[in-house]
């Protein structure tokens, strides 16, 4: 039987558990064996034996193992939690499961991972990829805070990736590591890895984006969890922030989640790109954009993303700063149109150059 990458949710007892109303921290579980893996600790014991008991077979390249579950479903969740989990598991990307039955019964419960490289090559690759991914790493400044590592890494692959669309080797690692091209679960593989890399926990979701498949991460930021979505960020002209830190009620608007663990909810503000960098405008001011500007020019932005108090202040912006016939400036800047907007969440991004 070929196992799927999707299922239901599961609703048993794990680590990560939303209470209604309020902002899940960050779960770091010491006596677990993967402490700083999202999925991982959001799924419940047996979930994770198994998981343990795939992640190792799968690492160390062996054939098949006898899980220690007869539930198909039980498997395929923990499938998908690892490969959440491990954006650089380029070499698998699904199994076989195999059942012995005896009497009508399921006896055992066979893994067969289907391999896409030969040891020698994951290897070769993956020494490739960790001398890649410590390269990037060591740009980020010291001292950097979660907030800045994410900010970091997220402009990083919008900027140097080449998006191709759906493709078979798009979310493929050392597609992006080694060609530099990308497809949407490319990008939330490859900011899954790097910030692993960098000491922060994240995980990839999957689901869908205004109706198409697409992937993007649950990341955990200075004590709370938020959503990045690079492959958005990086659709315009210009890196587009208005995906750094979302949170449930940004990203639900366009982002309907299919995942076989249990999310958080993401609720905090203090690592909003907006909150964050006070790049949001409560109402039709020029002072209050031209003070924006002046702290994009002041931090060395020269890209930047804005966010309206609502649709109104919006369109002001828009037809004054945007659409308007005559080049606009600010302090000897030229402000420049990025064709980067989103309607639904009231955001703009521009360039001063």
């Amino acid at each position: 039987m070929l196992a799927s990458l999707a299922g239901c949710s599961i609703t048993t007892k794990n680590q990560i558990e939303p209470v209604d109303g309020v902002p899940t921290a960050v779960v770091v579980v010491d006596n677990s064996r993967f402490p700083n893996k999202f999925a991982y600790n959001a799924i419940d014991f047996q979930h994770q034996k198994v998981y343990d008991e795939i992640y190792d077979c799968v690492t160390n390249h062996e054939k098949s193992i006898i899980t220690s579950t007869n539930d198909s479903k039980i498997l395929s969740e923990a499938f998908n939690a690892m490969i959440a989990d491990n954006g650089a598991m380029f070499w698998v990307k699904n199994y076989e499961s195999i059942e012995k039955v005896d009497m009508d019964e399921i006896t055992s419960l066979e893994f067969k991972p289907i391999y896409t490289k030969t040891e020698d090559e994951i290897e070769n690759y993956s020494k490739q990829m960790e001398e890649k991914r410590d390269e990037i790493i060591s740009l980020i400044p010291d001292n950097a805070d979660d907030y800045e590592k994410v900010k970091f890494l997220y402009t990083y692959l919008a900027e140097n990736l080449s998006f191709i669309g759906c493709s078979d080797d798009g979310a493929d690692l050392l597609s992006v590591f080694l060609n530099g091209q990308i497809d949407a679960r490319g990008y939330a593989n490859a900011m899954q890895y790097l910030l692993e890399g960098a000491g922060v926990q994240s995980g990839v979701v999957t689901g869908t984006a205004n109706g198409t498949n697409h992937a993007w991460n649950v990341v955990g930021m200075d004590g709370y969890y938020y959503y990045v979505d690079v492959a958005w960020a990086a659709r315009g002209d210009a890196v587009n922030y208005t995906y750094l830190g979302m949170t449930d009620n940004d990203t639900k608007l366009t982002h309907q989640t299919k995942v076989d663990f249990v999310l958080p909810n993401c609720l905090a503000t203090e690592d909003n790109y907006f909150e964050r960098e006070h790049r949001i405008v409560s109402n039709k001011n020029n002072d209050i954009v031209e003070d924006i500007f002046q702290s994009a020019i002041d931090s060395g932005d020269e890209i930047m993303s804005i966010k309206f108090f609502d649709e109104d202040t919006y369109d002001w912006f828009v037809e004054n700063y945007v659409d308007s016939d005559e080049k606009e400036t600010y302090n000897g800047k030229e402000i420049i149109s990025t064709n980067t907007t989103d309607s639904l969440l009231n955001t703009v991004t521009i360039k001063l150059e």
